[in-house]
């Protein structure tokens, strides 16, 4: 089983990012906050959980173990596939997720692409006294997209960017998806709250 991956990055994509490790290229789906802390070039180490599948094995990155954690108890919610999962890990961080479970606010949930009021409703069941153990008080600060020494205009842009391609890939319109992340990003806060500024803002539009 591979737990890490520590080596070069090769490409970031929209939801994934390509590593070198030992020679070998690996490509492991990811969510913004960690792919925006990632630069082609430079060397990293991610941690990563496996989904086997019939016909191959896919990787997923995550920023903490918690986070990995948090994707692992949603798998085995029934109804959520490796897609669901990792759109909800990308939208909320696990001290987060463990106020809504607690709170049994199915309507956060559902600001989700792909998760109705039944699979919502599920997951607040299944992992009711699960998600306790990621509600720990104050969640550490997280790590900013384009760290490293950039200016700020540079951060902001990257912060925008790595919004807008979340946006993208949970289905959203480009244009409308980089609008959305812009005004979202003016009001500051790390890439997962902006994200989630964006996507309440979209999900209302759409109401």
């Amino acid at each position: 089983m591979i737990d890490s991956l520590h080596g070069e990055v090769l490409h970031v994509g929209l939801n994934y990012v390509v590593m070198e490790c030992s020679g070998v290229g690996y490509r492991a789906t990811a969510a913004p906050s960690l792919l925006g802390t990632l630069r082609k070039g430079e060397d990293a180490r991610i941690l990563v959980t496996m989904n086997v599948r019939d016909d191959g094995i896919d990787l997923y990155a995550f920023e903490s173990d918690e986070a990995r954690q948090m994707f692992a108890m949603l798998r085995k919610v029934s109804g959520v596939g490796p897609t669901s999962a990792m759109a909800i890990c990308s939208i909320f961080k696990p001290d987060e997720f463990a106020r809504i479970i607690t709170n049994e606010d199915d309507a956060e949930l559902r600001n989700v692409k792909g998760i109705g009021k039944r699979t919502a409703e599920r997951i607040i069941v299944d992992l009711k006294s699960k998600a306790t153990v990621f509600d720990s008080g104050d969640s550490a600060t997280e790590p900013q997209s384009g760290v490293g020494g950039n200016s700020e205009a540079d951060a902001d842009s990257g912060v925008v960017g790595t919004v807008t391609q979340a946006l993208v890939e949970l289905g959203f319109p480009e244009k409308q998806a980089e609008k959305t992340a812009t005004s979202a990003a003016a009001e500051g806060g790390s890439v997962s709250e902006i994200l989630k500024r964006a996507l309440r803002s979209m999900s209302s539009e759409r109401n």
